[in-house]
């Protein structure tokens, strides 16, 4: 790790040169076989680059393994992986080094309901009040769990999330919240053939996914910050968030106009977000008459 920070110093200096050498980027392993969202990353991450000076001369390596996010950060502080990307919180940016450019322009933020389609009916008439009395079922370790409980919701945390998927699909449980560019996808990918997308509800609070690294490899954060804005300049981080086959889809099934929104508070949300910089942030579209939107 530390030759790859005095290189990108380097780099970054103008004391060497990309083409005399390749360098050489660590990356978690997908969460399963049918992790919809791991290339949409991955792709992320080589779109900065090659906005950089960095252009075909690097190498992405997946570390060998399956592992938790927590265990994810560890790595990352061990010097085994140099890079995440994750949902910022307090604690991650307290521990790491956020690159804050939103990856998916908060839309991690636009939280659908995976339901069983047996509850379809239900939830069609559910109020927001009956929703926060149903136990909703969460990664144990992800930053969305203590956010909803702020909010009044039941929410129950479960280390391995691929579970609740099956626990869903067979009407154990019924009500698992997803960002609206993963709830479809994970559908067909992981051949659900009992679960659907609620239509009634839209959380949305304030948060997204981040490149995180170690808390001194300032060099690869600037490298990464710098790549993501020339192609935010150039709208090809636009087009590739919107084209992405899972995304496309999901924003084209999701009609955001025709449902109640419910705006929640994100106690964990730091103080650096850019939430100002309008530009980083995907704008809602005008809500369809008599929508109700409520403010939790």
């Amino acid at each position: 790790m530390m030759r790859i920070r005095l290189l990108l110093c380097l780099l970054l200096l103008g004391s060497i040169t990309p083409t005399s050498w390749a360098m050489t980027i660590r990356l978690p392993a997908p969460e399963g076989a049918n992790d919809s969202r791991y290339p949409y990353f991955v792709q992320q991450l080589r779109l900065a680059l090659d906005h950089t000076q960095l252009k075909g001369q690097y190498q992405l390596i997946t570390y060998p393994r399956e592992v938790t996010q927590s265990r994810v950060f560890a790595l990352i502080n061990a010097g085994k992986i140099d890079l995440v990307w994750s949902m910022t919180d307090l604690e991650r940016e307290a521990n790491f080094l956020p690159v804050r450019i939103p990856l998916m322009q908060g839309l991690l933020g636009y939280r659908v309901i995976l339901i069983n389609q047996q509850d379809e009916a239900r939830f069609e008439h559910m109020s927001v009040d009956e929703l926060k009395q149903l136990p909703c079922y969460q990664g144990a370790d992800w930053p969305d769990t203590p956010i909803l409980a702020a909010n009044g919701f039941k929410v129950r945390g479960i280390s391995d999330y691929k579970r609740i998927h099956t626990m869903l699909d067979k009407g154990a449980i019924h009500c698992f919240p997803r960002g609206i560019l993963e709830a479809w996808g994970e559908i067909g990918m992981k051949q659900l053939k009992n679960t659907v997308v609620d239509r009634h509800f839209l959380l949305i609070y304030p948060t997204d996914v981040y490149f995180f690294v170690h808390r001194d490899n300032h060099a690869l954060a600037t490298l990464l910050e710098q790549g993501l804005r020339a192609a935010i300049d150039d709208g090809s981080f636009s087009r590739l968030l919107r084209s992405y086959p899972p995304h496309k889809e999901a924003l084209e099934k999701a009609d955001l106009t025709h449902r109640e929104i419910i705006y929640l508070h994100n106690p964990l949300l730091p103080p650096q977000t850019p939430i100002k910089e309008s530009r980083l942030w995907f704008s809602l579209p005008k809500p369809a008459p008599n929508v109700n939107s409520n403010n939790q």
